[in-house]
């Protein structure tokens, strides 16, 4: 999964229902003390500081729908403060770095808690309630906490959903108990957020931490336990799912292991870590959970999911994250109420689940396949609106000609475009050829259209820049086309293999030049940077010719839309990244010295690219022990290791085994920066595998079920191409037969 925070989940109007109650209190006190009141924000007081120097112990601050920009600090009051409408309508967002601060008593309750740089909630002391909130885009620093920090205090942290937050390297997590610290976790959902661990544990001996009926998705570590006072620690009925280290125990010895109880562990680089794997023991379990709709952040379970009727009754709590009762016996596996595991209690009221991500979508092009006619090589892009273009040079109709075609999110040609709006154009222009394919990009409404061009000495680049329906845009050189000398010399193929739009409509090219040798084989003999600006003039800002000529050991380069480039280069084992400025000198605020280097292996080759923060990301494709496999690393801007990702800054997608024969693969990025793979299956010549991650670096189990899917030719061929469009993935392949030339297959999300 990648980032998910910001979606609308399908049952959080039952969040925000759950948080309208108005919290009462009578207490018995002596005769002269007040009874409880109700102070109303912004009705009675502006704010809620306001109404927390005016409140005395046992009242209640009912805070109405809006935004909130302050800090809260209950200064020690056993006082409730309820957001009326419910955490969706209600929002503290300090403007100061710190958030609140609670305890001892007191209650906080129905509010979307952001922004906070030094941790939204700092509880003190034991009997506060933080319970029915939203944290999200929250920070923590090094030994703090992201979400909750509870350093010597015993709060009860239930039905919170914390989505989206993020820690600095180091000590930082999201949930952080730390000391003489009893709290009761319960029933929150944990999903995506960019920390060290969702919920850390370090008491000294006598302390009894309870950890129940959870769900934690994505993150480095699930539940981090320091071992040193782990025997009275409770961990029990969670739901935990792809992260690097489900369970870690600090490296303890065994006497200090917690309670580990009925967790069902799905997708994780590894279920526990520095102690026994107690997978298959005491109730623990592995299994795809099955939610609703994980991709919404609904992760009510579904009726066939492994989690129902396999909790421990003991200390569950009698409700859950909707506040449904708990345990309640649902259509599930029989006819006793047990307790099932994770946030959600299954009741027989939610929907179907949500169509299953990663297959065939039917809904385009009829059945999911678009085939073409037999072409030489038909390129592919998309916009973000999943409008597909295909491009082709066609041996038949002219060497000087190439087709461009535009196809809607049904898979249906666009009318809108090209001859007598026919959704195919053939324009009447030397570019493209035998030996490399066309390139597209979209650009803007248009497209831009590059490739070889047929001269004397096929020593061009030919760009041409089209609008939406087809026709030239003069506005780029005049009629929409032009040729670039890009090389010095004159070479047999001049062709681009990158092409990006930039800021400002600035276009980014990665052209190659090729030469035949005496063999008559077509050898690699130069590469270079091309910039253009929009118009179709050479950017001189960027270098004085607007060109950096590379050498031939360079694998591939990527730019970012402020026009700076990163280019990898391959050295015996290793893979570096250089990083141009978008000026054209090396950037030495990249590591210092403008490269950076990783350690692939033997590997065959490599793909770099840059996801949407412009981090660049490189995969290597190894082959280790006869098996091929995928290492994705992935850097800063600055040009360091990002430890957010996977933990370490790389992560390995394995094949199934086998012989390692595949020769193609693809990496691509979507708007949430999740990346998505793509490679020949090294033991079915007639299958290509699809890898989705999330964010982090871990699977993506909402697509797929397990991240992973499998696209099968009607025969043995090649792979072509892997585009990412807003809804759809779309994989191109060649199959080996005359009757399937070209076949493009969508899979849905």
């Amino acid at each position: 999964m990648g980032q998910r925070s910001g979606r609308r989940r399908a049952s959080s109007a039952l969040l925000s229902t759950a948080l309208l109650c108005t919290f009462v209190h009578t207490i018995a006190t002596a005769p002269q003390a007040a009874a409880a009141t109700t102070i109303h924000v912004p009705a009675d007081q502006p704010t809620i500081s306001a109404a927390l120097v005016e409140a005395v112990a046992g009242d209640t601050i009912e805070v109405a729908p809006g935004i909130y920009r302050e800090s809260i600090d209950f200064a020690g009051k056993d006082v409730h403060v309820v957001g009326s409408g419910g955490a969706l309508a209600t929002t503290i967002d300090p403007p100061s770095t710190d958030g609140v601060r609670i305890g001892p008593g007191g209650s906080l309750r129905g509010f979307t808690l952001t922004g906070a740089s030094r941790g939204a909630v700092t509880a003190l002391g034991a009997g506060s309630v933080i319970a029915d909130n939203r944290f999200r885009a929250n920070a923590g620093i090094f030994e703090g906490a992201a979400g909750v920090l509870a350093d010597g205090a015993s709060p009860s942290i239930l039905r919170n959903l914390f989505s989206g937050n993020s820690c600095s390297s180091g000590g930082s997590v999201l949930i952080n108990v730390l000391n003489a610290a009893s709290p009761l976790i319960a029933n929150n959902v944990i999903v995506d957020n960019y920390c060290r661990s969702a919920i850390s544990l370090s008491t000294p001996v006598g302390f009894q931490p309870r950890v129940i009926n959870n769900t934690i998705i994505g993150g480095e570590v699930g539940i981090e336990d320091d071992g040193v006072a782990g025997a009275t620690h409770v961990i029990r009925n969670n739901i935990l799912a792809e992260t690097y280290e489900a369970i870690n125990l600090n490296g303890a010895g065994p006497g200090n292991a917690p309670t580990v109880e009925n967790n069902l562990f799905h997708q994780n680089q590894f279920n526990f870590r520095s102690m026994a794997d107690m997978t298959g023991m005491n109730g623990n379990i592995t299994g795809a959970p099955r939610f609703i709709d994980a991709g919404s952040l609904d992760f009510r379970l579904d009726a066939t999911s492994p989690a129902l009727d396999a909790g421990a009754a003991s200390e569950a709590p009698g409700d859950d994250f909707d506040g449904s009762i708990r345990p309640h016996d649902g259509p599930d596996l029989d006819t006793d109420a047990e307790v099932d595991i994770g946030a959600h209690e299954r009741d027989g009221s939610e929907p179907p689940p949500v169509p299953q991500t990663g297959v065939v979508d039917e809904g385009w092009s009829t059945d999911g396949i678009l085939e073409l006619p037999n072409d030489y090589f038909v390129p592919m892009a998309a916009e973000g609106s999943d409008r597909l273009f295909t491009a082709s040079y066609r041996e038949a109709e002219s060497l000087a000609k190439y087709r461009v075609s535009k196809y809607e999110p049904s898979g249906s040609l666009s009318p809108g475009f090209g001859t007598n709006g026919s959704g195919t154009i053939l324009r009447d222009f030397s570019i493209g050829g035998t030996s490399f394919p066309i390139l597209l990009e979209p650009a803007g409404a248009g497209l831009l259209v590059v490739g070889e061009h047929y001269t004397t000495s096929r020593s061009r680049l030919g760009v041409a820049r089209l609008k939406p329906d087809g026709t030239y845009d003069t506005s780029f050189s005049g009629d929409g086309r032009a040729l670039y000398k890009v090389f010095s010399g004159e070479h047999d193929v001049v062709t681009a293999f990158r092409a990006r739009v930039l800021n400002g409509g600035k276009i980014g090219l990665a052209v190659a030049a090729f030469d035949y040798d005496s063999h008559d084989v077509l050898r690699l003999t130069g590469q270079s940077i091309l910039r253009l600006n929009a118009n179709g003039s050479a950017d001189t800002s960027f270098s004085t010719d607007a060109r950096i000529p590379l050498t031939t050991d360079y694998s591939d380069i990527s730019f970012n839309p402020s026009g700076s480039a990163y280019a990898g280069r391959q050295v015996g084992s290793v893979h570096q990244i250089h990083k141009f400025s978008a000026a054209g000198p090396r950037d030495k605020v990249f590591s210092g010295d403008g490269i950076v280097s990783v350690s692939c292996g033997t590997h065959r080759g490599a793909n770099l690219t840059s996801d949407p923060s412009g981090r660049p990301v490189l995969m290597c494709v190894r082959v280790t022990n006869g098996t091929l496999n995928l290492g994705l690393f992935r850097f800063t801007t600055t040009g360091a290791v990002d430890n957010t990702y996977s933990g370490d800054g790389k992560t390995a997608l394995v094949t199934t085994g086998g012989s390692a024969i595949a020769s193609t693969w693809a990496l691509a990025f979507d708007a949430q920066s999740r990346p998505w793979a793509a490679i020949e299956s090294d033991t079915n010549s007639e299958q290509f595998l699809v890898f989705s991650l999330n964010a982090s670096g871990g699977p993506n189990t909402a697509w797929s079920g397990d991240g992973k899917a499998t696209v099968t030719m009607p025969s043995a061929g090649d792979f072509g191409g892997l585009e990412k469009g807003s809804g759809r993935l779309y994989v191109e392949e060649f199959p080996g037969d005359a009757e399937h030339a070209v076949r493009i297959t969508a899979l849905s999300g």
